[in-house]
């Protein structure tokens, strides 16, 4: 059990109750939480949440060891990748493409992509291809060896004169070609 006197930032409390139970999930840490005086202060515009609290008493649900290791999804010769394929690991031979294609909904239009390849020698993007404005173009297996396709999204509202302050979303497939 931890006690604190004094005021202290919920973000603080998180953190630390996150390093010390690895195990446990954030959602059942939050509801286990007694928290009084909850009040929110917005010096200077910005948000800041403070707290009082009493007590922290923790359960785990779970140890370490009995976590279950989950095994990536294998995708075989797409061709098409969109954001529920996040995480996942891509097998192609070289010639293959896809179309990345990570707006999906209509309110996902006026969001940008900014993609990364690990190594463009081994997948790189087509060039003069029109593409639909969901997505972000074609990519080509040139090679064969093993990479990392990465796209961080960005939202208008972040380039503007008083920026919104929605959390950027990273999209990582491993991109495996190999002859067969």
């Amino acid at each position: 059990m931890f006690r604190f006197g004094k005021k202290v930032s919920i973000g603080a409390v998180l953190m630390t109750l996150a390093i010390l139970v690895l195990s446990a999930n954030l959602i059942q840490i939050w509801q286990k939480l007694n928290i009084s005086n909850f009040k929110t202060i917005r010096p200077n515009g910005i948000g800041v949440a403070t707290a009082t609290v009493s007590s922290i008493s923790l359960t785990p649900t779970s140890s370490i060891s009995n976590l279950k290791q989950s095994q990536p999804k294998i995708l075989i010769s797409p061709s098409k990748i969109t954001l529920d394929n996040d995480g996942t690991i891509v097998e192609m031979t070289p010639g293959q493409s896809f179309l990345l294609a990570l707006n999906q909904k209509p309110t996902d239009m006026s969001v940008s992509w900014n993609v990364d390849i690990a190594n463009s020698d081994i997948i790189s993007q087509k060039t003069n291809i029109l593409i639909t404005k969901d997505s972000q173009g074609v990519y080509e297996a040139k090679a064969i060896g093993t990479t990392t396709l990465t796209a961080v999204n960005s939202y208008p509202c972040q380039k503007t004169k008083s920026p919104c302050f929605l959390p950027n979303r990273i999209f990582r497939v491993i991109i495996v070609v190999s002859k067969n």
